[in-house]
């Protein structure tokens, strides 16, 4: 999709009133920006972290859709989608990340929304609306994210419900049928608490268009909806939260612009001749057309997920200089994205991603300011089950003819569980005036326990029908634990001026690919039973 839209036209109206004398500053004032690097709000100048923060405003004003769109603000941070939109994005941080995009993986990099792991790649995927702001950690961040951050960390934040009644509504058109529907209300309910709804509506087609005369075009319409509630008394704090949100379309087709120059010798194009539009690929075809966005593929790919959950935030003040904090998350992805991967009208590669994942993350913290330094504890506890029911169809349209046998269709369905517990400290201990010693370490232990189960169908020649054969069925348990730490020494130059050094490592502990694999013996006994089923020459 273009990430700039020439054409749109965006009214917004806001509601209720607001003081314009809360807005005065002192012209030599510098603004102070707060981030949640440590687990607490501090100065950006405090933190020994390598943070690049984007307020929400910034986001919203680029036009920023989702996380998959951080890498435009970030340096050095890339982040890519192999397999279309709607699936686990690829997020790289400094050159650590996921290269592998199957959906039962996680990230090294690691993702919190409004506090909580949001757990595998699959949850990485965030619509930006009414965001406060998103923080990207550089280099590992292991004693306070613990597992899967060797890379990096990002913290993204809602805006939590505030004092006062307000709303604001905002309409966007523009080319590519692009429609947008935001809105916010917020209301106080007493002095202590209050409620906020935030919704989102984004729908649109893709730059891209198909030549081809029987495929509808690709679209996708995206809703979501949040529920926040803040409630705060003398000594104790509640934010709750509920989410929903649904994405439907067709997804985005690949395009073949070919890269071979004779399929009968296989010889490869020069890049010069492939930008030409005169190679092909092995059947003999390309797109047709020296277009850049047109593409020629029988893409009946639709895309539907569906995902909900709720964030609590319970903070207890047991005295003036400690405190506790209480999070508890729930998250549930259902999710099915066909793709079509050959890049024509033949049905030379197909398949799709069926997916279900559920997490309950829990994390007790207990927060004590010293009179030369700050201590951060506490315990984390992750349980994150994925359902995946996927499959995939190479060379369907050689079936029933003379190739016949060398087309498959390989199901591959798994069931994964991850269990994690940890235990974390770090005391920022203020040596001198102008001096910060920070000393952290985490424990992590691990448990991964996978139920692979896959299928392969194939043509039978001899009754001109397709069989489905058993491929492989591996049941196992991967056990890790670990050891992540910090050391790190602040000094302060001048007000607003610091430099750090720090030193810290990350724990990524083993997990399963869910992809179709097999071990050498049974990729041997598939092939025979493929052989017994070709004619003999």
């Amino acid at each position: 999709m273009k990430q700039t839209l020439p054409l749109s036209l965006v009214c917004s109206a806001v509601l209720g009133a607001f003081n314009l004398s809360a807005f005065a500053a002192d012209d030599q004032q510098i603004e102070v920006i707060e981030v949640y690097a440590q687990k607490r709000a501090q100065s950006l100048d405090d933190v020994s972290v390598s943070i690049t923060p984007v307020k929400g405003e910034e986001l919203a004003l680029a036009g920023v859709k989702d996380s998959t769109e951080l890498g435009s603000f970030v340096t050095n941070m890339k982040v890519s989608q192999n397999a279309a939109e709607g699936t686990p994005p690829a997020i790289n941080i400094r050159g650590v990340g996921l290269l592998d995009y199957n959906t039962a993986n996680t990230s090294p990099v690691a993702m919190y929304v409004d506090g909580a792991s949001v757990g595998s790649a699959n949850n990485q995927l965030v619509n930006f609306f009414d965001i406060e702001q998103v923080e990207v950690l550089k280099g590992p961040q292991g004693t306070l994210f613990g597992r899967n951050s060797t890379g990096g960390a990002v913290l993204i934040r809602s805006k939590r419900p505030d004092a006062g009644t307000y709303g604001e509504l905002t309409l966007g058109i523009g080319s590519d049928q692009w429609g947008k529907l935001q809105g916010v209300y917020n209301t106080s309910i007493n002095d202590e608490s209050a409620v906020r709804v935030a919704l989102s509506h984004v729908k649109y087609d893709y730059t891209t268009y198909n030549l081809h005369p029987t495929a509808p075009e690709a679209n996708m319409e995206q809703s979501d909806l949040r529920l926040s509630y803040f409630g705060q008394w003398d000594s104790f704090s509640v934010y709750l939260k509920t989410n929903y949100s649904h994405w439907s379309g067709i997804v985005q087709p690949v395009g073949n612009i070919g890269a071979i120059k004779n399929p009968a010798t296989l010889e490869f194009c020069s890049a010069q001749e492939a930008a030409s539009g005169q190679c092909t690929d092995v059947f003999g075809f390309n797109d047709g057309s020296d277009d850049f966005w047109a593409v020629n593929v029988n893409n009946d790919s639709p895309h539907h997920s569906i995902g909900k959950g709720w964030t609590a935030e319970v903070e207890y003040q047991l005295s003036e200089q400690s405190h506790l904090v209480w999070i508890n998350a729930f998250s549930r992805l259902d999710r099915e994205h066909a793709f079509n991967c050959d890049g024509s009208p033949l049905q030379a590669c197909e398949g799709n991603l069926g997916l279900k994942t559920e997490l309950l993350n829990n994390e007790l913290r207990y927060h004590r300011e010293y009179e030369q330094g700050y201590l951060t504890s506490g315990f984390f506890h992750l349980d994150e089950r994925i359902y995946q029911d996927n499959y995939n169809d190479i060379l369907r349209v050689l079936r029933g003819g003379e190739n016949g046998q060398n087309s498959a269709t390989f199901m591959y369905d798994n069931d994964i569980r991850t269990k994690v517990l940890a235990a974390f400290a770090q005391y920022e201990w203020q040596w001198r005036s102008d001096t910060t010693l920070t000393f952290g370490l985490r424990y992590s232990d691990e448990t991964i326990e996978y139920d692979s189960l896959s299928h392969i169908s194939v043509f039978d020649p001899n009754s001109a029908t397709d069989v489905v054969l058993p491929f492989y069925h591996v049941i196992g348990r991967n056990d890790d634990n670990g050891l992540s730490g910090k050391v790190a020494i602040n000094y302060t130059l001048a007000p607003n001026k610091m430099v750090y050094y720090s030193f810290a490592n990350g724990f990524k502990s083993g997990g399963y690919n869910g992809g179709y694999l097999s071990s050498p013996e049974q990729a041997e006994q598939a092939i025979m039973v493929l052989r017994s089923l070709m004619p003999m020459s």
